[in-house]
């Protein structure tokens, strides 16, 4: 026998429809702000991605044949945590969306049991995020001239897209490895400062080429070319 709807069961039929629908709306527009992932804009997935890594390693010279590769993706949790902190979500997303590159294709080259590898990482929008190259500190090395290694460290951020023109040069240094001496050279954008952050760009020369393009190590959360300081507890 077919039992009739009564009154409270239509009561709680327009309960959940009325939950529903504001959840509904909830997720449409909150969603994209708490969880900035989901805006991300994916012109490059990790096999078109490769392609730009393969570019960056070529121009450095080195001969990645035989060599394993791996890719992931992956992000800077601390700086879109610093980011969201300073900011607040909605104008945290709009700069991760423009001005800076959280989430990247991290691409790597190696050979098991071997010190010497290296890794491109490659924003989903086809940026160079980082670069490095990891060999022995005790292998010799040519060192050159301040002058040429910094033509050398401009060279390579002019062939990754970042125009010399919009930075300044804040600071160089040197490293000095048992056979060899690393010029360290950091430039900072005249434009663009997340959360009245500095953005920089930090590039080790070492012979006649750079083996790592790398945000400030000891800033607590930092992407490639951006550095900042943690928010201190309220």
């Amino acid at each position: 026998m077919r039992e009739l709807l009564d009154r409270r069961d239509w009561t709680f039929l327009v309960v959940c429809g009325v939950v529903l629908a504001v959840s509904l709306l909830i997720v449409l527009n909150y969603f994209s702000s708490a969880f900035p992932e989901a805006s991300i804009e994916f012109r490059y997935d990790r096999d078109s991605s490769i392609a730009i890594a393969e570019r960056v390693v070529r121009e450095q010279g080195i001969d990645a044949r035989g060599m394993k590769h791996s890719a992931i993706f992956d992000d800077d949790d601390n700086a879109k945590i610093f980011l969201e902190r300073s900011l607040g979500l909605d104008r945290a997303g709009a700069i991760m969306r423009q001005d800076v590159h959280l989430w990247f294709w991290h691409h790597r080259w190696f050979r098991p049991l071997q010190e010497e590898e290296f890794a491109v990482d490659v924003a989903p929008t086809g940026e160079i995020v980082s670069f490095s190259h990891k060999f022995p500190e005790d292998r010799a090395m040519a060192t050159p001239d301040v002058t040429v290694a910094r033509g050398i460290a401009e060279a390579f951020l002019a062939r990754n897209g970042v125009p010399i023109a919009s930075l300044q040069l804040v600071s160089q240094s040197e490293r000095k490895l048992p056979r060899r001496l690393q010029r360290i050279f950091t430039w900072e954008s005249k434009a663009i400062h997340p959360a009245g952050a500095p953005y920089r760009y930090n590039l080790v020369v070492d012979a006649n080429a750079v083996p790592w393009l790398f945000s400030s190590s000891g800033s607590v959360a930092a992407i490639f070319g951006y550095e900042c300081s943690w928010p201190s507890a309220a």
